[in-house]
């Protein structure tokens, strides 16, 4: 039988997924058993108003994508026609799963957004999150995608542009066995807080220490987190050097 992944990616008009919108979609069927793409849909989006509630500007998004708002005009597809090509992908009878990298804060809710907004149904389909569900080693604490992609012998050469990004963590994702990968991401996500010492006290020895087990800061609650999985919890616990508490 034939094991089938969807790989997708946006880039958009800025990070809010109930405002921005989508201005290029990159998706790739890819088959899980040969390690190699079956379809590729990568286009560019527009409309009239596409930036009317946009939280980042055009010059930002063109330095970030290099897609610029010209060419942006000149290529982009009309939005319904585009997310209906992604929809009959979705839709495929023998596909085990939609893969996004950060899918589940960002990729999956700013699809449902946009597709809401043009009226289409988006199906409903398991999603994997390469960014806590797969199993990476525990030397491979970055889970940025340009940094991932070094950590597992290649590189990205054209970074923030969406079906090169899709590739790129589709590379990634094939070094790992599939089925585990899909069962992971069945489990429950569980934050945890490192209990770090202030740096006034350890010289910010257990601040480097919660950023080295890939802990990211969180500047708004002035806390170092990590999203693991829930049968994870009890190795961090007995393998951090600080005291962890858990974010319910």
């Amino acid at each position: 039988m034939a094991k089938y992944i969807l790989g997708i990616d946006f880039e958009t008009t800025g990070k809010d997924t109930s405002k921005d919108e989508i201005i290029e979609i990159g998706a790739v069927l890819w088959d899980a058993e040969k390690g190699v793409p079956l379809k590729i849909l990568s286009e560019m989006l527009y409309h009239d108003k596409i930036w009317e509630n946009a939280t980042s500007t055009k010059e930002r998004i063109e330095q970030i994508t290099h897609i610029s708002f010209e060419n942006l005009v000149r290529f982009g597809m009309d939005p319904v026609v585009v997310l209906k090509q992604l929809v009959e992908l979705m839709n495929l009878p023998d596909l085990i799963a939609v893969v996004a990298h950060n899918g589940n804060e960002y990729d999956k809710p700013i699809l449902l957004s946009n597709a809401k907004r043009w009226g289409i149904e988006i199906p409903e389909v398991h999603w994997v999150d390469t960014m806590t569900d797969v199993p990476f080693d525990v030397d491979i604490q970055t889970r940025k995608l340009t940094y991932l992609t070094l950590e597992h012998n290649f590189i990205n050469p054209f970074a923030h542009r969406a079906v090169f990004d899709v590739l790129s963590m589709l590379k990634i994702l094939q070094q790992y066995d599939i089925d585990w990968v899909v069962k992971l991401s069945k489990e429950p996500n569980v934050t945890l807080i490192a209990l770090t010492t202030g740096p006034w006290e350890d010289g910010g020895k257990s601040n480097e220490e919660a950023k080295a087990r890939g802990y990211r800061f969180q500047s708004d609650g002035k806390k170092w987190i990590k999203v693991v999985k829930e049968s994870q919890v009890q190795s961090e616990k007995a393998t951090s050097p600080f005291g962890i508490r858990e974010m319910r």
